[in-house]
């Protein structure tokens, strides 16, 4: 690594990440409740700041060299959890998928399908190099993995928080912080599990493509209708989602093991 990581650059970089997010999207200036509905707007208030997030992390990752402990872990980092813990990226990737509004992607068209999955893409990429990659890396270097976990996963609620300023009201800003911090933590848990950071990424990209299925091409009344199937499927999802979170919670203790010391020789 060029610069060695460490926790206050962690800070910076997660809240500066946050603080680009919001200034793109305030120049693009689109009403929130907007983003999403057309391929304009998915084009505009996704795919834009997304990309241009992306390019700055890249560089930012590049300049650090820290790529390899963002990308993986390392056998310097905490031990892996036991291996019965894979069935919590395999419970959330089928979460993900039941996600999907397959009815409404015959509506939205492919060019609309296509926008949205290049910029639900760089929204995997660039908020998981951002908080399970660089600041996790960042946070390691001088706090326990407990910390690493707690710090990452607010970061990570905070993101959404500034929705509130991009003019989401109160109360599903609130509802979105908790949700995004229970599912950071999920994500987190996941990098530990599986041992690389591209699993949570897809994972998150799929999550945000099934959301935002939901009310792409779509618009007031019309994105409030769902069908039985629909809300079978996302009664599902909360289930699966529910108990990888409980599984995540039963093997807390292996998952936020800090690395143990190496004996010292003894002395002559």
């Amino acid at each position: 690594m060029r610069i060695q990581p460490r926790p206050a650059m962690a800070w910076a970089i997660g809240i500066g990440y946050g603080i680009l997010f919001l200034v793109l999207e305030k120049i693009i200036g689109l009403d929130y409740d907007t983003i999403g509905t057309t391929t304009d707007t998915i084009v505009k208030g996704i795919v834009v700041p997304v990309a241009i997030g992306t390019l700055v992390l890249v560089v930012v990752t590049t300049l650090l060299g820290w790529w390899r402990p963002v990308l993986r872990e390392l056998p310097t980092d905490p031990a892996r959890p036991p291996r019965w813990l894979l069935v919590v990226p395999i419970l959330v990737f089928i979460a993900t998928l039941l996600g999907i509004d397959y009815g409404n992607l015959g509506n939205m068209g492919a060019a609309m399908i296509a926008w949205l999955a290049l910029g639900t893409a760089g929204v995997g990429f660039s908020e998981e190099i951002t908080y399970r990659g660089l600041a996790l890396v960042g946070f390691r270097r001088g706090y326990s993995e407990v910390k690493v976990w707690l710090f990452t996963s607010l970061l990570f609620g905070l993101l959404h928080g500034v929705n509130l300023i991009l003019g989401q009201g109160a109360v599903p800003t609130i509802r979105q912080f908790f949700f995004a911090f229970v599912l950071g933590s999920i994500f987190y848990a996941i990098r530990r599990i599986s041992g690389t950071i591209v699993v949570v990424m897809v994972i998150h990209a799929l999550w945000d493509f099934g959301s935002f299925t939901h009310v792409a091409g779509k618009a007031g009344a019309v994105a409030a209708k769902i069908d039985i199937a629909t809300a079978g499927a996302g009664l599902l999802q909360s289930l699966l989602v529910l108990i990888a979170l409980i599984l995540v919670i039963v093997g807390a203790k292996k998952i936020l093991a800090s690395k143990k010391p190496a004996a010292q020789p003894a002395q002559a």
